[in-house]
């Protein structure tokens, strides 16, 4: 445990040497470099999409038709099933 935490130490006293030894244009250009590094956000549900095309995928949905899908485990009923549990 002793090990681990010297090295965190030395990590983060590695990291504050940088910084106070970096001048500006230094943390500028790092800054830079960061920013075209760092990929794209991937969470896009915030992301609104045009009115017609969602309302032209809900139409989609609404013409689907759903499948009656039967039991995947044949003489099995679903009242057996709730006896399980």
């Amino acid at each position: 445990m002793v090990f681990v935490f010297c090295l965190v130490t030395d990590y983060v006293e590695e990291i504050f040497q940088t910084f106070m030894n970096a001048s500006k244009e230094e943390m500028l250009h790092a800054a830079i470099k960061l920013r075209e590094k760092t990929p794209a956000a991937m969470n896009s549900m915030m992301e609104k999409q045009p009115r017609e095309e969602a309302l032209k995928k809900r139409a989609d949905r609404k013409r689907m038709v759903v499948k009656d899908v039967p039991p995947t485990t044949p003489g099995t009923s679903l009242s057996f099933l709730f006896l399980l549990f």
